[in-house]
């Protein structure tokens, strides 16, 4: 039986290729912050979703990816129910039902009424029931060409509805509303067996079931007979949760999930339920959602702030594949082209072992961590807020806390091998350890400004940057030399491929480069006052620097001269830059991009920032986008530019360019403080000289 769908929604964790500046893929958040409200998988590979604004979203990989098919509506969509792998259907506000023979690639649309529709569902090819609000209960008895409507004796909120058997129907709803129909939905008897909300339910079979819900407390009911009567005994579980969603593999094994994070497990038919502690995968508690078995061993759960949990041991212990993690992302470090890992202001530890395609939480607490650094892809430092170390040696399976000596802040971090390391901080601290950090041991640093970042040059060879301030050590970093004093600028990050070739970046658009280890350094000028924040190098020709307001520096001649792309409305903070073209960037709001090609908005080959030798208008950054997006175009010549939106009806809503330009790459701000707008789809559109070019974004409040 198909699960009975709520009507509340559930945000649900995307890994859409959304593309910025044509070359960069969103690894993270790669959430869509819509609200979605159901998801069916219609065979092993494929799935659909469905919510606000009228959204529909397949994967055909198994959820690795989503890609936005449109519905060509503005109504949110709650539930979807698919027949077959081809044929199915959605339903929503305003009385919509949608139809789809393709496998959700095209829909067309019906409306029935004016009443919201929570669920639907289907006992064969040709007949079929929904239910909405105030009692509303539809039916179609030729796969949806035509419904009728059923008087169902209430007028409250129905949620879900489900065919327990050819013949039989159970609906659910708002204060405690079950109704059943034994001749296909032409008559329903109601009862109201108590005061409380209920979202879901689940058949095992024709006499088994489940209902899930509550108000205050969580609430399951069971039934033995085909929903005739229910056991009340499991009545108000004993926490403060609203359970939202039930489901079981099995006669025994099951689960329900709530708010707050509440995972309920029972391994006996519901006689007795667990209560499954997910702190450790969380710093907040979302809302859980949809569950969904795999098999015996493996299931998901799904919930608000993006949250995706699995267990792979018949729901004991859970722990998180990637959730909306919206934590700032203040370092990252890739080994090679699969294995990288990044750490965050929430105290997390993220790992991917395939590129970024999925991210692992490792390590949870309530601390900060500034910095990361990897020696190989089994061991592995992170440090951060108080002092904070901890050790990996087995690629993060385990992270062991070591004792600093320090209740500084610690920056940054640094090791030649899995016995040398180096780690630096606030009030010019700098700890350092030759037995893997079994103990770590202070170094006078000779200043009390705050250290920012510290890299090996070989075996007895490193250098430290800080604020206005650079050291270098010739004996592992037991003594450091003071080799350069400037107090008008932050250095922010250092990093040596070699131990002759090295950069330093730092505020005022600093560059430094040296070619004999540090002994003497030249200045790169940018013509950029914006502070730098972080240098990777992947090999003696190709480099890549992060800075404020989304600048990122590209070289491909060994730092001759750098190439400025703008990453629009992002806060960047790190880069990974193991291989050439393969590059990921980390930034606020839980940012991870991702590059196979250089990162390069034009092709190096094809345009010169300055001077682009096409015209071109790219997709607006971020989309969906609420309450501003950039919009970046480029232009070949001199030509007098507009840029306009419109919206679906081809009402101009909005200029943002009307004057003549020279040659170059611009970037456009739409912004809804200035222009009152619904959610919906809008286009705008680039005019230059002969070019024309016409690109849709949405808007989502």
């Amino acid at each position: 039986m198909k699960k009975m769908v709520f009507v509340f929604c559930f945000v649900l964790f995307f890994s859409i290729s959304f593309q910025i500046n044509a070359q960069w893929e969103i690894q993270n958040p790669n959430i869509i912050n819509l609200d979605l409200y159901d998801v069916e998988y219609i065979n092993s590979n494929s799935g659909i979703a469905v919510g606000d604004s009228g959204y529909i979203f397949n994967t055909s990989n198994k959820g690795e990816s989503w890609k936005n098919l449109g519905s060509g509506i503005g109504s949110s969509l709650r539930n979807t129910f698919f027949i077959n792998e081809n044929n199915g259907f959605a339903v929503g506000e305003n009385g919509i039902i949608l139809k789809t023979l393709d496998g959700g690639q095209t829909w067309s649309q019906q409306s029935i009424g004016s009443s919201t529709l929570a669920s639907i569902t289907f006992r064969d090819n040709s007949v079929g029931i929904a239910v909405g609000q105030n009692g509303t209960i539809l039916k179609t008895s030729n796969s949806g060409s035509d419904w009728s409507v059923i008087n169902s004796g209430s007028t409250l909120d129905l949620c879900g509805v489900d065919f327990i058997d050819s013949n039989k129907v159970i609906i659910i709803g708002e204060s405690g509303t079950v109704l059943l129909s034994t001749d296909v939905g032409q008559s329903w008897i109601l009862k109201n067996i108590s005061n409380d909300r209920f979202n879901a339910a689940f058949f095992i079979n024709t006499q088994i079931g489940w209902i899930a819900g509550g108000s205050d407390n969580g609430v399951i009911l069971k039934t033995t007979n085909g929903g005739i009567s229910w056991d009340t005994s499991y009545t108000h579980i004993n926490f403060n949760s609203q359970l939202h969603s039930i489901e079981f593999y099995d006669s025994v094994y099951g689960l329900a999930t709530g708010n707050n994070g509440v995972i309920l497990r029972t391994i006996d038919g519901g006689l007795n339920w667990e209560w499954i502690s997910t702190r450790f995968i969380s710093v907040w508690t979302p809302d859980l959602r949809g569950i969904y078995f795999q098999d015996s061993l493996i299931a998901n759960i799904v919930g608000t702030l993006g949250t995706i949990m699995r267990t792979t041991n018949k729901g004991i212990s859970w722990f998180s594949i990637a959730g909306n993690v919206t934590n700032h992302f203040y370092d990252v470090h890739f080994t090679d082209i699969r294995n990288g890992t990044t750490v965050s202001n929430g105290g997390r530890i993220l790992r991917t072992t395939n590129s970024g395609k999925s991210w692992i939480v490792q390590y949870d607490s309530s601390s900060v961590f500034y910095s990361v650094f990897f020696t190989d892809s089994s061991n592995g430092c992170a440090v951060g807020r108080l002092g904070k170390i901890v050790k990996t040696t087995n690629a993060g399976k385990d992270w062991v806390a070591q004792n600093s000596g320090t209740m500084e802040n610690l920056r940054g971090v640094c090791w030649y091998d899995k016995n040398l390391g180096v780690a630096v901080g606030e009030n010019g601290v700098i700890v350092r350890t030759s037995n893997g950090g079994n103990s770590w041991g202070e170094s006078n640093s000779g200043t009390t400004n705050a250290l920012w970042s510290v890299s090996f040059l070989n075996s007895t060879t490193a250098i430290i940057v800080g604020g206005g301030t650079m050291l270098k050590t010739f004996d592992e970093g037991i003594s450091w030399n003071k080799i350069l004093s400037d107090s008008s600028i932050l250095f922010r990050d250092v990093s040596f491929l070699n131990s002759n070739d090295g950069f330093i970046v730092g505020s005022n658009g600093t560059i430094l480069k040296t070619s004999d280890g540090g002994t003497n350094w030249s200045n790169i000028s940018l013509n950029n006052n914006s502070t730098l924040y972080n240098i990777s190098i992947a090999d003696s020709n190709h480099a890549m620097i992060v800075g404020a307001g989304g600048m990122l520096y590209i070289t491909s001649n060994g730092g001759i001269s750098w190439t400025l792309n703008l990453l629009a409305n992002i806060v960047t903070y790190s880069i990974a830059y193991p291989q050439k073209d393969f590059a990921w960037i980390v930034g606020a709001g839980g940012t991870i991009l991702h590059t196979t090609n250089g990162g390069f908005t034009f092709s190096e080959e094809e345009n010169n920032f300055a001077h682009p030798k096409d015209f071109l208008l790219q997709q607006n950054y971020p989309n969906p986008f609420n309450p501003s997006t950039s919009i970046q175009y480029a232009i070949s010549s001199t030509q007098f530019v507009t840029l306009k939106v419109y919206d679906l009806l081809g009402r101009e809503v909005a200029t943002l360019v009307n004057e003549e330009k020279p040659a170059g790459v611009y970037n456009a701000q739409f912004t809804m403080n200035k222009v009152q707008l619904s959610s919906g789809i809008y286009f705008y559109k680039l005019q230059a000289g002969d070019f024309v070019e016409t690109k849709k974004m949405i808007l989502l409040k």
